[in-house]
């Protein structure tokens, strides 16, 4: 393509031309088109205006951009750090990046699983020094310190042996067995426990205490 002159002339509606051309291909931030414009050889004083009046059709928009871009890097396995390092770069203020990253509705503890689990498998790091270096992948691919003790959390939750719930209904229909590896007979403690389980209480037989006079006529000698 022709470069353009850096004369005070230079064709303004060619600059408009190569703007929308760039914006075809992708959203851009408002600082990259200008920068952009500029590395092709236009002149300043020609690009501005230009680029203020794409800004004010919304060709170009900064928020646009910044919720493309944090969709496509975070598709792309980055965490928050990288990107936000990246759209600073691109002229974006710290208020536009935090909004964005809130709304983008990404779990980053989620995204930094899946990250590791596609380079380094979904076995857990047998040692510390495994440990440590995934950690520092997934320093490098941009996830926060406190996302990665939150999936360490979540790994060592998953390790721990779940037991299993059993409801009231199951509970008194299907009490557990008790461990008798050697055949013993329950005892009666265990027996009562198997009934409160299964029926909710437990009847225990009457004993009545005989009479002082019942029991005086039983030991009398007979005459």
């Amino acid at each position: 393509m022709r470069r353009p002159s850096n004369s005070s002339t230079a064709d303004a509606k060619g600059v408009e031309a190569a703007a929308v051309r760039l914006l075809a291909r992708r959203e851009h931030s408002i600082e990259e088109l200008r920068r952009k414009l500029l590395t092709k050889g236009y002149p300043a004083e020609t690009i501005e205006p230009i680029v203020q009046k794409l800004a004010g059709k919304r060709l170009v928009s900064d928020e646009r951009f910044v919720a493309s871009f944090v969709h496509h890097h975070a598709k792309r396995g980055q965490g928050p750090v990288r990107i936000r390092a990246e759209l600073r770069q691109q002229g974006i203020s710290d208020s536009q990046v935090e909004e964005a990253l809130r709304s983008a509705e990404v779990d980053w503890v989620q995204l930094a699983r899946e990250v590791r689990r596609r380079k380094f498998g979904s076995a857990s790091p047998r040692s510390l020094g495994e440990r440590a270096k995934q950690a520092r992948f997934l320093q490098y691919r941009g996830f926060e310190a406190e996302q990665l003790h939150a999936l360490g959390r979540q790994r060592k939750r998953r390790r721990r042996p779940r037991l299993r719930q059993v409801d009231a209904h199951e509970a008194r229909h299907d009490p557990p067995h008790l461990p008798l590896e050697t055949h013993q007979v329950p005892s009666l403690k265990e027996r009562l426990c198997l009934a409160i389980i299964r029926h909710g209480s437990v009847i225990l037989p009457e004993f009545r205490q005989p009479s002082t006079r019942a029991s005086a006529d039983a030991v009398q000698p007979t005459r």
